[in-house]
């Protein structure tokens, strides 16, 4: 049932004279805040009898069905589009977490960084590079969608106003962090750069010193990405060897392909958190908006 908002009175307005029968004086429509009741009133003041009929009449029942039906339909396409959100977050965030952790945890990614920054060797997997920072940052990105996208799921399905804001809430600080984030990402911009160039030369260089795990990262990058090398085929040539069968027929750099999948990979999803934020208060805001026109339409 329709409810109006909280800040209408319950109250009454009279809205015409039945002039067909001048003994009764007042028509009134009145309106029960908590069921949105609307009746109407005839008073005669010489008998001090009244008759109420409590079917609204047929302006008032038009204009409160034709609100509701528009409010249902909005709010079922943002309630579908809301949870086909939620459900691409669920999948990313999964996908994410599972990057992050094998970034963090992953022996044979360990032992290349090692081997690359051999000034730190064991340190370098707490301490060190770049690389490391983003796989913390990857866990947390990862874990905190999937939290977000199970309140919003949750929420959207149990249609569940707690649940609602909370995601509300959590969604925008999520917002704000990958804000912040990508702030950062641009300021160490530079920094990443040289830090995914510099580790690709070095596995192009040393690719061929015999089977290990630069070897195999290296093939696993070019298998992914569908690239080659750090700036192309070319890097090979340089170092006089020969291009490994893991290259892309391209020859498009693995440095080019990977930084365009960090862009295109924050903005697609600072996009998205931003149009589901724009979804939720449109979600929260347009009851309110139907029902105080439909209030203003009567009592205006």
């Amino acid at each position: 049932m329709l409810r109006p908002p909280e800040n209408f009175n319950s109250g009454c307005k009279t809205v015409e004279r039945d002039r067909s029968r001048p003994q009764w004086n007042y028509v009134t429509i009145c309106v029960d805040r908590k069921s949105l009741t609307v009746f109407k009133e005839i008073i005669d003041p010489i008998k001090h009898y009244s008759s109420q009929t409590f079917h609204p009449p047929p302006t008032i029942h038009n204009l409160v069905c034709f609100r509701q039906t528009d409010y249902e339909s909005c709010a079922s396409w943002v309630k579908y589009a809301i949870y086909g959100c939620n459900i691409v977050f669920l999948v990313v965030g999964a996908i994410t977490l599972a990057v992050g952790a094998w970034l963090r945890t992953d022996s044979r990614f360990r032992e290349f960084l090692s081997e690359r920054y051999r000034n730190v060797v064991e340190e370098a997997f707490w301490q060190a590079p770049t690389l490391y920072i983003f796989s913390y940052v990857i866990i947390i990105l990862g874990a905190s969608m999937i939290v977000v996208s199970s309140l919003g799921c949750c929420g959207t399905v149990t249609q569940s106003r707690v649940l609602l804001i909370v995601y509300a809430i959590v969604t925008s600080l999520l917002m704000l962090g990958t804000l912040a984030t990508g702030i950062y990402a641009i300021y160490k911009r530079d920094g990443i750069d040289v830090e995914v160039s510099d580790a690709l030369t070095y596995m192009v260089q040393h690719y061929y010193q015999g089977a290990g795990v630069v070897q195999e990262s290296l093939d696993r990058l070019q298998q992914t990405f569908r690239c080659c090398g750090n700036a192309g085929c070319s890097d090979f040539k340089v170092f006089r060897q020969d291009v490994p069968r893991t290259c892309d027929i391209r020859c498009d750099g693995c440095h080019y392909r990977i930084m365009m999948a960090l862009r295109i990979g924050f903005s697609v999803g600072f996009i998205v958190f931003l149009l589901v934020v724009l979804l939720q208060v449109y979600f929260y805001f347009s009851f309110e908006f139907f029902v105080n026109a439909s209030f203003n339409k009567i009592f205006g």
